[in-house]
């Protein structure tokens, strides 16, 4: 079945509007009430020539009157790989069927407590066709960018529900993860803001081969606040960082340290715009310094330490 992306569009944006109008993940249930359950691993990394691999997701459940029993996890796979579309432009993309992962027995009738699951390349093409073909054991055709998109249904003491939130579990490469945020300076129209608060993580996923995305910040920029920002970026196998041309964050353009508007935050291939892959450890290292120009205002600059999450 293909997907083309007009018409994953407007999905897009009736999934975020239902979101809106409802704070809880679970529409039948609630914190205070119980039968609400929170997707705690929104995106999940599968990376490509490591085998065997043991992956983990979290659920937060909240039990209390109102009693979650079960919860059961589908799995559906999307990809762009040309081979299988034939559309060498990768705008189309192409699913799988949708099928069951793993069913969970809630036994745990703590008020509040973290559920893990696990799984592996297996369990996630186990049952699933693609263009026409089971999908293969082996991860040696699958492509970086594509994923499977996990989605959950709980049933409680109200009734069977599917969650707004889902979990994507990305094909990646070496530097796709999460991130802690170890050190961080930003600089508006010169001026150092350290009041300015940053998030502690960033989520970093591959795109293909070399090329990777912070989802949904843009150095301190996110949301809720400033919606739609994300950064994308190269990785050379040298570890020399640049950033894709033409991007812009909080809807101005982009700044590098090849742009003179650059000057506060650490420049130089010793400094900054670098990458260290930890073998030993898997602790990689990313360092950043970039920005965006305001016309008729200045520059906003930023330089970020980043720490992988083993």
């Amino acid at each position: 079945m293909k997907h083309f992306f007009s018409r994953i569009i407007p999905i897009f944006i009736a999934t975020l509007f239902l979101f809106a109008c409802n704070k809880n993940d679970n529409p039948f249930g609630s914190a205070k009430e119980g039968g609400l359950t929170e997707v705690k691993s929104p995106l999940v990394n599968y990376y490509l020539g490591i085998t065997p691999q043991v992956l983990k997701a979290k659920l937060l459940v909240y039990q209390g009157s109102v009693k979650s029993t079960k919860i059961e996890i589908y799995k559906q796979y999307f990809t762009n790989d040309t081979a299988l579309t034939h559309d060498p432009t990768k705008n189309t993309v192409i699913s799988t069927n949708s099928a069951l992962l793993k069913s969970i027995d809630i036994t745990n009738q703590s008020e509040t407590h973290l559920l893990d699951y696990t799984f592996s390349l297996s369990d996630l093409v186990s049952g699933l066709t693609l263009a026409g073909s089971p999908m293969p054991t082996s991860d040696a055709t699958l492509k970086v960018g594509s994923y499977w998109t996990l989605t959950y249904k709980v049933t409680n003491g109200n009734g069977v529900s599917q969650l707004l939130n889902t979990t994507t579990v990305g094909i990646a490469t070496r530097f796709a993860g999460t991130y802690k945020v170890k050190n961080q300076e930003y600089y508006r129209i010169g001026v150092f803001r350290p009041d300015v608060p940053w998030p502690t993580t960033y989520n970093i996923k591959s795109l293909d081969e070399t090329t990777y995305r912070i989802i949904d910040y843009a150095g301190p920029f996110g949301p809720p606040s400033y919606p739609g920002n994300q950064v994308d970026f190269s990785i050379s196998t040298s570890g020399v960082i640049t950033y894709v041309s033409g991007q812009s964050f909080n809807g101005q353009p982009m700044i590098t340290c090849a742009s003179p508007l650059l000057t506060n935050v650490k420049c130089g291939a010793a400094a900054t715009n670098t990458a260290v892959a930890d073998f030993v450890n898997g602790k990689d290292y990313i360092i950043m310094g970039v920005g965006y120009n305001t016309a008729g205002s200045g520059p906003r600059e930023w330089y970020v330490e980043l720490e992988k999450v083993p």
